[in-house]
């Protein structure tokens, strides 16, 4: 291999022969090391190549490559062509970057732009100018534009119709994020970039809290790409800087109602109304060509009245298109008319307000006061029942106050979401407007009523579709419901509960937030507790953070104690969540005091439950299992008091789990018997594929491999048919792990393969890296380094231990720690290694003794007898 001769020179281009091979190497699932053994080249060699340090690499090992990646014989030829592009490139001076880390998975290319505005109009030289610019990404630097302008004048409808020109220049795809600039809630830029690093290719719940670390890892995924950034909406230039990427091949366009002056290094765009000839070319492609054409001058008059402002004239045009006995002359009659609106139109007034003013008129009573209530809500979209509760109308006579509402152009039909439920959306402005015309013509009595029935609704369909979640967990339950709504309604909530609340996500953050800013404490706390399982299963931690702080700042604020406790409880699991397991301690002793002191002993249950797994992974089992039985205790009732199957099931697992390990088997295998059975008389199949993989666990422990695998191998089927993946890939390590156990000290050429073991350990590696779960990926390199000893590996098997062990250090898994710290020593004493082994073996003394462990001993014994180590000091 030809070694770059100066660091100076610069490194491969990420989209050369280094991103190529990495793209491949991870398409094949193969680790480094792995296509390193199949090539017949070091694994540095193939590191450097993926990272740039690599000027040019031999033909004959591209080529070896190639053949190791089963790649055809004209893709072989296309990453050898990329080399020598790279080489020469390299050679000319030209400026190259490392690649970072992998791109997304091959064929992930955002698509995120919404649908070309079908009628757009006019603006034909400023686009061909925009698109122009923007084209030039790579070239020198990031083209960024801002289009600013008064409400209304079309800036979205712009940058989406120059975004899909851009489509075959910009090739590696288009993000867009809507910030909400004019609403009451702009989008945090926390929120964004997590939207951002979704898009390109990071699972949820490897996304980083703080907004510095996602930054930084949204610039390093954005390098080296080309695609087009559609920031929509900004409120102002700090909400857009954490979003703008560091790298030349993207191309930023910004929309603004304001100019943004600040943001350096900028194009900027002062967007004015249409003109006259385009306003009427809108205007006639909405209306109908021929109606407008059999009466040009009235249809001049009324994109007159409308100041030419599009969004003023698709309202006119929607009117008119709405009722086929209209007439053009009508219409300008009728706008002539309108003194509200009118008089500041004539005068050439181009506020938005007067526009969407002149549709609210014209809307029958119903119609009036069902865009008043549902300009109220926060939710981005809603479902068509909420107009029901809002309104508390019948769903016949909402549906059809809705229907005008569409009719008018005020309301966007969206379509059915995931769950079957059509969706409706109020552009910004328009909610704006609704919500001065609910603050002038109701009282706060009304629109607080209303507001909280409609987070009534969502409560109810939220508990519902909670109990038929498959990982579901019993809602805590509270006063009669303010609105229900209708049977079919909840009908769809619980028939794909998954869906239901993927759809509903954010309108259940919004409503929640509202109900806490009008003091409503139990409703909040109750949609907090009732959507966290699904906030769970899917990662979303996120909402899961901002329910708990809307939940527990109106307890606190209300003097709501249960409440509290259950925005605590709920608290230190999302604690648990981020393996922050001294804060989840705290939250969840708190909730259970505050449980103790409200009476409700199956809250209680649930927070010792939750706190017994914290304590065990921070290496307190005698404390953990305390809290397990007292947990136990609480769910039995213990005088008549409620049981709850479910978190009951859940604590027996935890409580034999905990058993297992200290050598009290049978009745470690008695409470997971328990949960099977408990599981399987509640059609709990979740329940039942973890208390299987427990009790394999259990058997495993005690060398009973033969009655563990088929246990392993029946929970990972559960977990596949239920489609949690991460279950199943904790199911596939226990079964590897207990296959390695089985397998002879030393390998025989006539006996078993770890062949294959290996594969299955390689694709749950991979699997948990999509998921960014640290826990699982240690647990991974542990079972390689058993491999890896047995193999005679030390050396590999020393490493894939070592980062194992800085894992459980840093995530305060002491217990593991100490475990793989001890086997760690025994590694490095057989390679020989006496003070790498003494100083592995005294941090393992050291956890056990913490732990109160009888390992202490048997270590101390391994440190007095083994040969002492020569002080460098």
């Amino acid at each position: 291999m030809g070694a770059n001769p100066s660091p100076d020179r610069g490194r491969p281009a990420a989209a050369g022969f280094g991103a190529a091979l990495r793209r491949h190497r991870i398409a094949s699932r193969l680790t480094q090391e792995q296509l390193a053994e199949r090539a017949g080249v070091s694994a540095r060699s193939i590191r450097d190549m993926e990272r740039g340090r690599v000027l040019y690499p031999r033909p004959e090992s591209v080529r070896l490559i190639a053949r190791a990646l089963g790649l055809p014989a004209d893709g072989a030829s296309r990453l050898e062509d990329l080399a020598r592009r790279d080489y020469w490139a390299a050679r000319d001076g030209a400026v190259l970057v490392d690649p970072g880390p992998a791109p997304p998975p091959i064929g992930l290319r955002p698509a995120q732009l919404p649908r070309d505005v079908a009628d757009f109009t006019g603006r034909t030289a400023l686009v061909d100018d925009l698109v122009e610019r923007l084209a030039c990404a790579g070239a020198r630097s990031c083209p960024v534009v801002t289009v600013s302008g008064r409400p209304g004048v079309g800036k979205t409808a712009l940058s989406v119709h120059v975004g899909h020109r851009l489509r075959g220049v910009l090739t590696d795809g288009q993000l867009y994020v809507s910030l909400r600039g004019g609403s009451d809630q702009p989008a945090d830029p926390g929120q964004a970039l997590g939207h951002l690093l979704r898009a390109l290719g990071l699972e949820r719940s490897a996304i980083p809290m703080s907004v510095d670390e996602r930054a930084a890892e949204y610039r390093t995924r954005m390098a080296n790409r080309r695609l087009l950034l559609v920031l929509d909406d900004a409120r102002d230039e700090a909400q857009i800087r954490p979003l703008l990427p560091g790298g030349t091949g993207c191309a930023v366009l910004i929309t603004s109602r304001n100019r943004l002056a600040t943001l350096d290094g900028t194009h900027r765009v002062d967007l004015d109304v249409l003109d006259e000839e385009e306003a009427l070319a809108l205007f006639a492609t909405i209306a109908g060509e021929r109606r407008v054409a059999a009466d040009r001058l009235a249809a001049l008059d009324v994109v007159r009245y409308c100041g030419w402002l599009p969004l003023a004239v698709r309202v006119a045009a929607a009117r008119l298109a709405g009722d086929p006995a209209a007439t053009l002359d009508g219409v300008a009659t009728a706008l002539s008319t309108a003194q509200d609106r009118l008089a500041q139109l004539s005068a050439g007034d181009l506020d938005v307000s007067s526009s969407i003013g002149g549709s609210y008129a014209a809307l029958a009573p119903a119609e009036r006061r069902t865009f008043r209530l549902l300009g109220l809500l926060d939710a981005p979209d809603v479902p068509a029942w909420v107009v029901s509760a809002l309104t508390d109308l019948d769903a016949g006579a909402a549906g059809r106050a809705l229907a005008g509402l569409v009719a008018a152009n005020l309301v966007d039909d969206l379509g059915p979401d995931g769950a079957g439920q059509t969706r409706y959306r109020m552009h910004d402005l328009v909610r704006l407007f609704a919500r001065e015309r609910a603050a002038a013509e109701a009282g706060p009595a009304e629109l607080r009523a209303a507001t909280l029935r409609a987070a009534s609704g969502w409560l109810v369909l939220a508990e519902a579709a909670d109990r038929h979640l498959q990982c579901r967990r019993a809602s805590f339950a509270g006063q009669p419901p303010v609105w229900r709504p209708q049977p079919a309604v909840t009908a769809l909530a619980t028939a794909d509960p998954q869906a239901w609340f993927d759809a509903e996500r954010g309108a259940i953050v919004a409503v929640a937030g509202q109900a806490a800013a009008a003091g409503a404490a139990e409703p909040t706390w109750r949609l907090a507790a009732a959507t966290v399982g699904f906030l769970d299963l899917v990662g979303y931690r996120d909402d899961w953070g901002q329910l708990v702080d809307h939940a527990l700042g109106v307890s606190l604020a209300q003097g709501d104690r249960r409440g509290e406790a259950v925005s605590r409880y709920l608290s230190g699991e999302l604690a648990g969540e981020w393996t922050r397991l001294g804060d989840a301690e705290v939250q969840l002793r708190s909730a259970a005091e505050l449980f103790l002191a409200v009476g409700d002993r199956v809250g209680r249950g649930r927070a010792l439950s939750g706190l017994g797994v914290y304590l065990d992974l921070s290496g307190d089992s005698r404390e953990a299992e305390a809290a397990l039985r007292s947990a136990l205790r609480c769910f039995d009732g213990g005088g008549g008091g409620p049981v709850d199957e479910v978190e009951k099931v859940q604590t027996l697992i935890r409580l034999g789990l905990i058993l297992g390990r200290g050598g009290d088997r049978a009745e470690a295998v008695d409470c997971l018997d328990r949960a099977v059975e408990i599981s399987t008389r509640n059609a709990y199949p979740y329940g039942e594929a973890w208390a299987t993989r427990m009790l394999g666990r259990t058997h495993d422990r005690a060398g009973r491999t033969d009655l563990a695998i088929p246990l392993y191998e029946r929970a990972a089927a559960t977990y596949r048919k239920l489609r949690v993946g991460v279950g199943e890939t904790y199911s596939r390590i226990d079964l590897a792990q207990a296959l390695i156990s089985r397998l002879p000290p030393v390998p025989d050429p006539s006996g078993p393969d770890d062949d294959d073991i290996r594969s299955v350990l390689t694709d749950c590696l991979v699997t948990m890296e999509r998921f960014g779960d640290g826990y699982g990926q240690a647990m991974v390199g542990e079972a390689f380094a058993a491999l890896d000893r047995r193999a005679g590996d030390l050396t590999r098997a020393r490493r894939h231990l070592a980062d194992a062990i800085a894992y459980w250090r840093s995530t305060g898994v002491r217990r593991r720690a100490a475990s793989a710290l001890d086997t760690l020593g025994a590694i490095c004493d057989e390679l020989g290694d006496i003070e790498a082994a003494h100083a592995a073996w005294t941090q393992a003394r050291e956890l056990f003794t913490a732990l109160n462990m009888p390992d202490a001993s048997r270590i101390a014994s391994l440190l007095d007898s083994s040969t002492t180590p020569v002080s460098n000091t």
